[in-house]
């Protein structure tokens, strides 16, 4: 019970911090889109989600509905990747790393980890939850399955920006492009509806799979794929569809 309580005197310290900056003055602007600034490209169809989804969903209802008004990307500022970080890094060093198994006693189970235990799926939405607190768009804030250099599932938290999209990972305190995560692309939540799409293959990449000062526990299961087509159809999420380029204000 004491580390529950000093877990969320931390988390709610977190939250008012990039609250307050976040409502400050305003923002510098975006610098131009590095070198390696990109999109991960999206089949044109829902497919499946990851099996535990569902049940999150139920118990988390608030989390798993798309806001068409919302940005689809946030216009990325220095400030901005600051606040990215911080959440980050701050997640990744309170939160400690518990299998499913040891957790809820199945085999894959997604929550948010307030109470300072989890594993990656429960990282990620926590930062999520904090940044949508501190203004962000949950519609620019995905959660996306990877498969890692030993072909386990994993879970990240894509951001999308001006500068193409950006990865949060409890492996590590550093903020990548996709393209330099070292992952393989497997499907990530719609900008459109609520469901999941899969990420197109990407062509052969020399990166290593982050690694150094995060916590590197991951157990999340992808729903098999089903042929291109099939399941509803809905408009491709790019850096530059219909709406707007913007961001939390």
């Amino acid at each position: 019970m004491a580390r529950g309580r000093r877990v969320f005197a931390a988390l709610c310290a977190v939250a008012s911090c990039f609250v307050t900056s976040h409502a400050g003055a305003a923002q510098p602007a975006s610098k131009a889109p590095e070198p390696w600034a990109a999109f991960a490209p999206v089949a044109a169809a829902l497919d499946r989600p990851p099996l535990a989804w569902p049940d999150y969903c139920l118990r988390h209802g608030d989390d798993c509905g798309i806001d068409l008004r919302e940005p689809l990307t946030i216009n990325l500022t220095p400030a901005r990747l600051d606040q990215f970080t911080a959440v980050n890094l701050a997640i990744n060093r309170i939160v400690r790393p518990m299998t499913d198994a040891d957790h809820w006693g199945v085999d894959d189970h997604w929550d948010l980890a307030e109470d300072g235990y989890g594993d990656c799926e429960d990282y990620q939405l926590l930062k999520r939850q904090l940044l949508v607190e501190a203004g962000f768009p949950r519609r620019a804030m995905l959660m996306t399955v990877v498969h890692d250099e030993d072909d386990n599932g994993h879970a990240l938290l894509m951001i999308r920006t001006s500068a193409g999209d950006l990865m949060l990972d409890n492996r590590t305190d550093d903020i990548l492009p996709w393209r330099q995560t070292g992952y393989r692309f497997i499907q990530r939540e719609s900008q459109y509806a609520s469901g999941w799409v899969d990420i197109e293959d990407l062509p052969d990449s020399t990166a290593v799979v982050a690694g150094g000062s995060g916590n590197a526990l991951s157990g999340t299961t992808a729903a098999a794929r089903r042929p291109a087509g099939e399941g509803p159809g809905y408009g491709v999420a790019g850096p530059l569809d219909g709406d707007a380029v913007g961001g939390a204000d």
